[in-house]
């Protein structure tokens, strides 16, 4: 059930990245027409949902199926699943570096991210770009030499799933630094648990927490029917926000708009922040301590300083509850709605906004309770309800939704034939993605080699366009991963309290936790207790 606080979210002011917080590796691995951004040349594009089996090389999570995860790299097990470690958030899972020197933290086989090229991605961050050049992986060092996958990331880039791409984004993904030194707390910093899953040399698995995204309000009745470049809103098929828009360089779309994540007005960010999706944010563990390692040390309060630059989850008084922010690095005291499943449209939530009930199809929820819009023929005209209508526009303009469909607005209509030249102007200040030759591909507006790599082919092979294979066949026992063969396993088997780590056992818990389970940690301000960390003090 969705709860709405003052000042409402169907507010029609324009926000420009509202609810990419949790959902930001979708945003910055694909472009504005799902098209995953090749950083390289070689071979990376993202394959059919499902299709990669388990210990094969891999991009998203959607390639490798439910209930697995494209963890490291290669699709296995997701850690998530069976853990209650995040509540009412969502549980993520990453390879993140391991906290001390121990033998393997050397990144052996992480290789570059550009196969055979250079592994950068193009972006110009412009003036707004900040300390961009700073960060670039998980656990970002200050000076600006942490690696990703071996590589790295330029100005106006982030490593995301062991690739450099552009545009500025929080940092969370697969990377290793190429000396072992990642100098941080890696992406996750207090507020995380050891996970066992198979990842690269140098790095272990960590979970973390995520709020959830804002729901959506979307009529299955209208899915299946609705055309390309519609999608299905309040149970109508209205035109796709995105569809036909091309962003380039460090740019995304959002609400049909290219909004550049690396703007952070003329000045940038200060000394010790990095711009983050149009926004400076702090950089964990920047200073005067050069990004050493950090030692959380937390209370029973939710919301106190952990000491390295978070806050802590802990208790609330009655009515609240410990919700954790940017990625399970902040915490703070929420107010608990009243709100249940079957409770009406407009009724006080008890904390300050209304319950989002259930209204007819032709009807939305709003404050004073469920609505039906009334509407004339023009676009973005008022619909008595809060926002904005659904209609007509003058000649070369189309009327496109906004706030999960609740505004319009008239905005150009990109005119790109079918079978045109890639690059071609797309008449509202862009480029069309149209047609290249038959060993060519159309990308940002210009043509450039397709690579080819066979799935039956062998792991690393040329792909064509002078880069390498980053999957294909290896020996038994090994994996494929980058266009190099690695190790699946380890020999002899790790003890309790150790992963395996792409051949190396790594040490599950990090300094500051201790060790409750084989494979679980308790952090500062937990004890052990029947195979579970609870806070202290906390009733058993």
């Amino acid at each position: 059930m969705k709860d709405h606080r003052s000042p409402k979210p169907l507010s029609r002011s324009h926000a420009a990245f509202a609810g990419l917080g949790a959902l930001f590796m979708i945003t910055a691995v694909f472009g504005c027409e799902g098209h995953f951004y090749d950083t390289s040349t070689s071979e990376s594009r993202v394959r059919a949902p499902g299709s990669v089996p388990d210990g094969e090389y891999c991009v998203l999570d959607l390639e490798c199926g439910t209930p697995k995860d494209c963890l490291g790299d290669i699709c296995q097990d997701d850690p998530c699943i069976g853990t209650d470690f995040c509540g009412d958030d969502i549980c993520q899972a990453a390879c993140v570096p391991v906290p001390d020197d121990s033998d393997g933290a050397d990144g052996g086989g992480g290789g570059s991210a550009g196969g055979g090229g250079d592994g950068s991605a193009t972006g110009e961050g412009g003036d707004g770009s900040g300390t961009a050049t700073e960060t670039g992986t998980d656990g970002a060092r200050c000076d600006g030499t942490t690696t990703c996958g071996g590589t790295i990331c330029g100005a106006a880039e982030t490593c995301v799933g062991g690739l450099c791409v552009p545009g500025c984004f929080p940092s969370f993904g697969t990377s290793s630094a190429s000396d072992g030194s990642d100098g941080g707390s890696g992406a996750f910093g207090s507020g995380t648990r050891a996970c066992d899953a198979l990842c690269p040399t140098g790095t272990v698995c960590r979970l973390a927490c995520a709020p959830p995204p804002p729901p959506v309000r979307v009529a299955e009745e209208c899915s299946e029917s609705c055309g390309t470049g519609e999608i299905c809103v309040g149970g109508s098929c209205i035109a796709d926000l995105c569809a036909g828009v091309t962003c380039t360089g460090t740019s995304v779309c959002v609400n049909g708009e290219c909004d550049d994540t690396c703007d952070c007005g003329r000045d940038g960010c200060d000394d010790g922040e990095r711009c983050e999706l149009g926004r400076c944010v702090t950089i964990d563990g920047c200073g005067d301590d050069g990004g050493e390692e950090c030692v959380s040390e937390c209370d029973e309060a939710c919301g106190s300083s952990d000491g390295c630059g978070g806050s802590c989850y802990g208790v609330c008084e009655d009515g609240f509850s410990c919700k954790s922010r940017r990625d399970g690095r902040e915490h703070a005291c929420e107010c608990e709605t009243t709100c249940t499943d079957t409770t009406a449209c407009g009724v006080d939530d008890g904390c300050g906004g209304y319950c989002d009930g259930p209204c007819d199809s032709d009807a939305y929820c709003a404050d004073a309770g469920c609505c039906v819009p009334s509407c004339d023929d023009a676009c973005a005209s008022d619909d008595g309800c809060g926002g904005t209508c659904f209609g007509t526009c003058e000649s070369g303009l189309i009327c496109k939704p906004r706030n999960d469909g609740r505004d319009h607005s008239c905005v150009c209509e990109p005119s790109c034939p079918e079978g045109g030249a890639c690059g071609a102007d797309d008449g509202c200040g862009g480029l069309c993605d149209g047609s290249c030759g038959s060993d060519e591909r159309c990308r940002s507006g210009s043509c450039e080699c397709a690579p080819s790599c066979p799935s039956d082919g062998t792991c690393g092979a040329p792909n064509g366009c002078g880069g390498t294979c980053n999957r294909g066949e290896c020996p038994p026992s090994e994996f494929c991963r980058r266009g190099a063969c690695e190790p699946v396993g380890c020999d002899p088997a790790c003890g309790c309290g150790e992963v395996c780590s792409a051949g190396v056992c790594a040490p599950v818990c990090r300094p500051g936790e201790t060790l409750c389970t084989c494979g679980t940690c308790c952090g500062a301000g937990e004890t052990c207790s029947a195979g579970r960390c609870i806070a202290e003090g906390a009733p058993i």
